[in-house]
């Protein structure tokens, strides 16, 4: 009778909190460059509770909720991982070659996107992982985001300093928008109005209108920032610099950094809570570092793997 009673009153507190709209837990998926891992963390005990080898120098990633998927890049082996983020275990490696860089999941998860330094942009089927298209025509394509409505896909090509934006009904460029020197990250603001440049060589972040596809201005970070992300209110942005060691707060309002926030050695991806109010950081090295988006403070440093780099949280 006390066990059942027990089990009542987990269930009970368990459909009370999401009622107020909290998950029982939500998970942080981060690679580890050195360890060549997938490191997978609870939010509320703050601990890691899985680490999934996967291929060499993994970076970027980007989850497909739908098939219960992760698709991890790993520079040093040209692939994809997919890994089950059921069972914790690679269940499928896509070829691709060319220094894999960035993964985008399309906001309807139609299609899983994935760039490589060497071989352009490659449009994936994320349940039987085969390439449907590629567009290849420059050297240099890193990070990639979609617009929230799907189209068009914005990716930062550091070849030619510039965000190629590529119609996602038919693969095509449709449109290059100058950037800065070294354009290495990029981030699309909620209403899809802004699309945010991540100028690694140029310390710099350049805003850009979606509409006209033409810069409106260039916000001076951190030294060799790497990734961004915009608040869900659309204002601010954080940006993490790698080699000063912080993440830059920019009012996009008023185009200026408004703080700068020690995080430790190397930040690089970074991804913000749902509602806000929570900012998680991966530092190569420190792990992955929780800020407090009211206080800035830093609220939790999570160990990892070894050479954390990119981060995605579970929402």
């Amino acid at each position: 009778m006390k066990g059942k009673e027990g089990l009542g009153c987990l269930f009970g507190i368990l459909l009370y909190m999401v009622l107020l709209g909290h998950p029982a837990s939500a998970r942080v998926f981060v690679t580890n460059q050195t360890s060549n891992v997938l490191s997978v963390i609870e939010t509320q005990g703050h601990s890691v509770i899985a680490q999934i080898p996967v291929g060499a120098n993994p970076n970027f990633l980007d989850g497909v909720p739908s098939h219960g998927k992760v698709f991890v890049a790993n520079q040093n082996s040209g692939t994809l991982s997919v890994v089950d983020t059921r069972s914790y275990r690679v269940t499928g490696t896509v070829s691709l070659g060319g220094y894999p860089y960035g993964v985008a999941a399309a906001p309807d998860e139609s299609w899983v996107y994935a760039t490589c330094w060497e071989g352009g942009l490659y449009v994936i089927h994320p349940a039987d992982h085969g390439i449907y298209f590629n567009v290849n025509d420059s050297f240099g394509y890193s990070d990639l985001e979609a617009a929230p409505a799907g189209n068009p896909l914005y990716i930062a090509d550091g070849g030619t300093n510039s965000v190629v934006v590529v119609d996602t009904a038919t693969f095509s460029v449709v449109g290059r928008i100058a950037s800065g020197p070294g354009t290495v990250g990029i981030a699309v603001d909620p209403s899809g109005r802004r699309v945010y440049a991540v100028n690694g060589q140029g310390n710099s972040v350049t805003v850009m209108d979606a509409a006209s596809n033409t810069p409106v201005a260039e916000v001076p970070v951190g030294k060799c920032p790497v990734d961004a992300v915009v608040h869900p209110s659309g204002n601010p942005v954080y940006v993490t610099n790698g080699a000063s060691g912080t993440v830059s707060v920019v009012d996009v309002v008023n185009f200026r950094v408004v703080a700068e926030i020690p995080v430790g050695i190397a930040p690089k991806g970074l991804d913000i809570a749902s509602d806000g109010t929570l900012l998680y950081v991966a530092v190569a090295g420190n792990g992955v570092v929780v800020l407090d988006t009211g206080t800035l403070a830093v609220l939790h440093t999570i160990p990892a793997g070894t050479g954390t780099a990119g981060l995605i949280l579970e929402k």
